[in-house]
């Protein structure tokens, strides 16, 4: 009996864990309210540029990042830059379907990029909700890596970021705002408690103590 309650509570532990596996995916349509022939913003969601591809929604996330894939400085058809002279532009990412997201990659583009993004989400494209603030890193004009965001698990279909503080100052050279690439960590069901594997357990262990009583009597 007590293997077998030991052996539940094992099993409810991994059950509440897996809920924690994430692939990598990408969007499948985007849309930017300014762009330019030969940097559009389709190039940030087809691995254009990265020097290590991904497979997605089988991929895992994780494992991904930890291979450090790069970026390549080289713009045309590989980038995207909104018009010149347009710093406050806005992307937003279509997933396909309503996904469980907790974590976005960026590849933000060296020359120009951009110092804050305003984001928001929705699950049917009409009716967005703020969701938080990123505030990236200037990369040095080279080939870039990428820079995880984290933020509450969040139900969506669309990833809209209005994007301000374009350019960088590092090198900061023309008033425009760009993107190399970006990638999304999917969940496959809302985080599981772990207490609750501890309760399952916890009661075991009364369920075993009532049948040593009652074996004492």
């Amino acid at each position: 009996m007590l293997k077998k309650l030991f052996l539940a509570s094992v099993l409810a532990s991994a059950v509440g864990s897996a809920g924690h596996a994430a692939t990598i995916v990408s969007a499948v349509g985007v849309t930017a309210t300014s762009e330019r022939s030969g940097v559009s913003a389709a190039y940030t969601i087809d691995q254009s540029g990265l020097s290590v591809g991904y497979t997605s929604g089988i991929t895992d996330f994780d494992a991904y990042i930890a291979s450090n894939p790069i970026h390549t400085y080289v713009a045309l058809g590989n980038e995207w830059f909104s018009d010149f002279g347009n710093t406050t532009p806005t992307l937003t990412f279509d997933l396909g379907s309503v996904l469980n997201i907790d974590r976005v990659a960026l590849w933000v583009e060296e020359s120009s990029g951009f110092s804050t993004a305003d984001v928001t989400t929705s699950t049917d494209g009409v009716t967005f909700t703020s969701l938080t603030t990123i505030s990236p890193q200037d990369n040095p004009l080279a080939d870039y890596p990428a820079e995880v965001f984290s933020f509450t698990t969040t139900a969506l279909r669309y990833f809209r970021m209005d994007l301000s503080g374009c350019p960088q100052p590092n090198p900061g050279s023309t008033d425009e705002c760009s993107l190399g690439e970006i990638a999304f960590s999917a969940v496959d069901t809302p985080p599981v408690p772990v207490p609750a594997a501890g309760f399952l357990f916890v009661s075991g262990l009364g369920a075993l103590a009532a049948m040593r009583r009652r074996k004492t009597r």
